[in-house]
């Protein structure tokens, strides 16, 4: 057992009984023995305290398995029993570099690295491995984002955790002809916008769970034609939800190589939201999908 082979290292380590995802979160208020269905460790190792479970082959030992996530967790200990949150503070980033070189014709040429750490790794890890060939994932990647054709791709550090898995990726984003146009509409996010609202119910009657909170950053280079300059530009914005529960940001600018830079910064701060925070929610992705949908213009000079 995990946490006798702890304590055997000399590793101060006590145990958690919690109640999986699938079993049903546990009310503080009501903690009877039988509500509980599973158990983890929790081990103090120089001054730092780690949550750990060893049922799962695919998840590193410092990181909680999603089935594991689910509220709090009752540590078992004589004198200090207490209630634990499940999820220690960790950055869940999924960090995207582009750069776009936008054609006349309007086709676009996109260099993408895409940097994956913590649970975003997981995710990512799970879907790799659901493809039992790598053509098989890039096809479901083009299909899932129609006008695209996925050139090259390649994945570094699939076993090193101490580094971000990392995915490469070359991409044409082809026009419906080779003709040069007058004017060329960019959106940076391309195939990475939310074209709707995921949260279309007016009302909703459960909580929306997220999981865990995420990060994803996009940092944008937009190489302009020869002989196009920027029509029109979008502005700056910035919003979020209370206590930063939810955030979004996008800059825009300039850069000397006479091409445009793209922040965005999309960042869910917390695992789950309550019905009564469900208004505010879909508000927030409403002006999520109104921003996102911000094209850059390009004029013939």
């Amino acid at each position: 057992m995990l946490i006798n082979i702890l304590r055997e290292l000399d590793i101060e380590t006590h145990p958690i009984i919690i109640s999986t995802r699938k079993n049903g979160i546990i009310n503080p208020a009501q903690n009877m023995l039988d509500k509980f269905n599973h158990v983890i460790a929790h081990a103090t190792i120089d001054g730092k305290v780690y949550l750990m479970d060893d049922t799962d082959n695919h998840t590193p030992w410092f990181l909680l398995p999603e089935k594991c996530l689910n509220g709090e967790g009752r540590l078992v200990h004589e004198a200090l029993g207490k209630w634990v949150n499940l999820e220690l503070s960790r950055e869940n980033m999924n960090k995207i570099y582009s750069t776009i070189k936008v054609k006349p014709c309007g086709s676009m040429e996109v260099n993408r690295q895409q940097e994956f750490t913590n649970y975003q790794r997981l995710n990512m890890q799970a879907t790799l491995r659901a493809h039992s060939r790598e053509e098989d994932y890039i096809n479901q990647f083009e299909s899932a984002r129609q006008g695209i054709e996925v050139s090259v791709f390649s994945v570094e550090n699939k076993d090193e955790w101490k580094l971000p898995l990392i995915a490469n990726y070359v991409i044409e984003a082809n026009s419906a002809d080779s003709q040069p146009k007058d004017v060329i509409y960019v959106n940076p996010l391309l195939f990475d916008r939310l074209s709707s609202n995921p949260f279309r119910l007016e009302n909703r009657q459960f909580p929306v769970d997220f999981v865990y909170p995420s990060k994803t950053s996009y940092i944008i280079k937009i190489e302009i034609p020869e002989g196009y300059i920027v029509d029109e530009l979008p502005e700056g914005k910035s919003f979020g939800l209370p206590q930063n529960a939810a955030l979004f940001s996008v800059n825009y600018s300039r850069n000397n190589a006479e091409g445009i830079d793209v922040a965005v910064d999309v960042e869910i701060g917390k695992p789950l939201f309550v019905i009564s925070e469900y208004a505010a929610l879909r508000g927030f992705y409403a002006q999520l999908v109104e921003e996102q949908a911000r094209n850059i213009v390009l004029k013939k000079m």
